[in-house]
C-alpha cells in the first residue's frame, strides 16, 4: 500500500471483498457498516459499473459477489 491507497486495484478489490466477508459473518445485514461496505464494493468493483470495451476482445473472468439469502 502506498501513501495514497492501494498500488493495484486488485489489492483494493481483495480487501473490499475480505471486509465484506467478515462483516456479513459477524453482523446483521441491516447494520450500517455492512451497508456501507456493500455499497463501496459495488461502487468500485462491480462489473455492472465497468465500461465494456467495444473494439477489443474481452478474455478475463467476471467475478460477481452478492449476499446470500438470509444474510
Amino acid at each position: 500500500m502506498d501513501s495514497e491507497g492501494f498500488k493495484d486495484s486488485k489489492d483494493a478489490e481483495y480487501w473490499h471483498g475480505k471486509s465484506l466477508e467478515l462483516a456479513v459473518s459477524f453482523l446483521p445485514s441491516d447494520a450500517p457498516v455492512v451497508k456501507h461496505i456493500v455499497s463501496s464494493y459495488q461502487k468500485h468493483h462491480s462489473p455492472a459499473y465497468q465500461q465494456i470495451p467495444e473494439n477489443e476482445e474481452f478474455n478475463s473472468d467476471v467475478k460477481i459477489v452478492k449476499p446470500l439469502k438470509g444474510v
